[in-house]
């Protein structure tokens, strides 16, 4: 049986990525919050070509409207018969009609669900796979 460091990995195309992403339920979003990296879970919602975030963690850790994240998903190293992994990088806004609060330190936030742009998608899959 092959490790880890083994199996050789391709880029995948944007299609297969998005194809993928439509699959996911739950991801990783890196955010800065007070100047500092937090990657926090949440829910994945692909719908046409809008992706769609919820925190998992609610009013916790607020998500910062109209910045620069980073969103991560698949399946690797899960014991997955197709392991994957797709990475979204772009804007975090907040969906229409989201009431916005404002947090000690003068963030914009809403509470409940965010789009992500997809300004940067990649992904990378074993060799073997197809999609």
């Amino acid at each position: 049986m092959n490790t880890r460091l083994e199996v050789e990995f391709r880029e995948l195309s944007v299609p297969e990525c998005l194809a993928l992403l439509a699959t996911a339920t739950v991801g990783h979003l890196a955010i800065t919050h007070m100047a500092l990296p937090l990657v926090i879970p949440v829910r994945v919602d692909l719908v046409g070509s809008e992706l769609r975030v919820t925190s998992l963690l609610g009013k916790a850790v607020p998500l910062p409207s109209g910045s620069v994240v980073a969103l991560e998903a698949g399946e690797i190293g899960d014991d997955s018969p197709l392991d994957w992994t797709v990475e979204v990088r772009g804007f975090l806004t907040r969906a229409s009609g989201e009431v916005m609060l404002t947090t000690r330190h003068q963030f914009p936030v809403a509470d409940g669900q965010f789009h992500l742009s997809t300004e940067e998608v990649t992904g990378w899959c074993p060799v073997e796979d197809t999609f």
